[in-house]
């Protein structure tokens, strides 16, 4: 099972103080840990799913980079304060109690942003994971302000997935021709979401002239209305309802690539393990090969990210031109105006080069482990 501990950072005190350097505040201790909810289906996906640890730990580094970040300037500003009353004993003493109450109230806010970021990758899941909705996110989140400090560093990204049952070579080919079949999968869904997209853009630009064409009549304010209402809103409202089909249409895509790349993930994972735990128990050419190979498929983990990113922020372009698309729909033209910003723009060749990049990589790396004679012997 994945580390269920999120983030756990208890050197923020040493970390400072290397980088102010304070002549007269000693910077409290601070343990701040965030662990996955105890809900088992929270934590069957956290385990699975590598995409999901990398975004949680993410969103949870941030947070605690900021807690550095504003006490390392808090330190700085208040140690330079008792300077200037250091020969007043009580004055020093106030200011401490003024640092410390600072640094308290830094920590609560931190506690509040990291329920509310990790919760907001949770909620992004569900969107496409559906079955997790009846999951509420409530991150363990323990912090401990003032004791005694201990020298770890920061948890970036939990590297151990589920374990790999088959840890021979056949096994982990196998999970290897699936990902890479997957990701075929995924390129045709950025192919299908190319056409959607044309498709949507032609409409809304016949939509968008339509509008401009009648705008142009000197016509009385009323007039206009009356007008747009019939010349866009009834001879265009075949366009607009085909825009309404066609955005559903290109979420749908979306959704379909963001899903399948967590299981991609998931299955690469697998595989990484299996190549890992191999690894170990061999030495030479084939240590160093195996080790190459578990390079390329960590590779490939990163590389899934980028794609799911994209495809997150086309269903976001998607859904800010629904709400025009909607309007007109519902024969409102004041919106009417908007209809230029509701054209679409996503990175549609570069999703699809990224996913055929990802497949060719994927099966390149079956060919390596299924052809090369020095697996023989494994």
């Amino acid at each position: 099972m994945a580390n269920e501990v999120i983030i756990e950072q208890t050197n923020l005190a040493q970390n400072i103080t290397s980088k102010v350097k304070p002549v007269h505040l000693k910077v409290p201790t601070l343990m701040f840990r965030l662990a996955v909810p105890a809900e088992k289906g929270i934590r069957k996906a956290y385990d699975e799913d590598p995409l999901l640890r990398a975004k949680l730990s993410e969103a949870a580094v941030k947070v605690y980079d900021s807690i550095e970040r504003q006490m390392e300037i808090a330190t700085r500003g208040w140690d330079a304060k008792v300077e200037k009353v250091k020969t007043d004993d009580s004055a020093k003493k106030a200011l401490a109690k003024e640092y410390q109450k600072l640094f308290e109230s830094q920590v609560d806010l931190a506690v509040k942003a990291a329920q509310r970021s990790t919760e907001a990758v949770w909620t992004e899941l569900t969107r496409t994971k559906k079955d997790y909705s009846k999951y509420k996110w409530k991150a363990g989140i323990k912090v401990s302000l003032g004791a005694a400090s201990l020298i770890t560093t920061v948890a970036i990204m939990a590297s151990s997935g589920a374990t790999f049952g088959a840890t021979a070579i056949p096994g982990i080919l196998g999970v290897m021709r699936t990902s890479a079949q997957l990701a075929q999968q995924c390129k045709a869904l950025y192919d299908e979401l190319e056409t959607t997209v044309k498709q949507l853009n032609r409409n809304l630009a016949k939509v968008s002239a339509t509008y401009k064409d009648a705008s142009k009549a000197k016509l009385a304010a009323a007039e206009m209305s009356a007008m747009l209402i019939q010349k866009v809103l009834t001879v265009e409202m075949p366009s607009i309802k085909l825009c309404q089909e066609l955005l559903g249409r290109g979420r749908s895509k979306c959704d379909g690539v963001v899903v399948k790349a967590h299981d991609i993930a998931k299955k690469l994972e697998k595989a990484l393990n299996g190549v890992d735990a191999i690894a170990k128990k061999s030495d030479g050419k084939s240590k160093k090969k195996l080790e190459d190979i578990s390079t390329s498929i960590s590779m490939l983990i990163f590389g899934i990210q980028t794609e799911v990113k994209r495809a997150e922020d086309g269903k976001r372009n998607l859904d800010a031109s629904e709400k025009i698309v909607k309007a007109l729909a519902a024969k409102q033209p004041a919106f009417l105006a908007y209809v230029d910003k509701a054209m679409i723009v996503i990175d549609l060749g570069a999703g699809a080069t990224g996913w055929s990049d990802i497949a060719q990589n994927a099966t390149g790396i079956v060919l390596d482990l299924a052809v090369d004679k020095i697996f023989e012997k494994i």
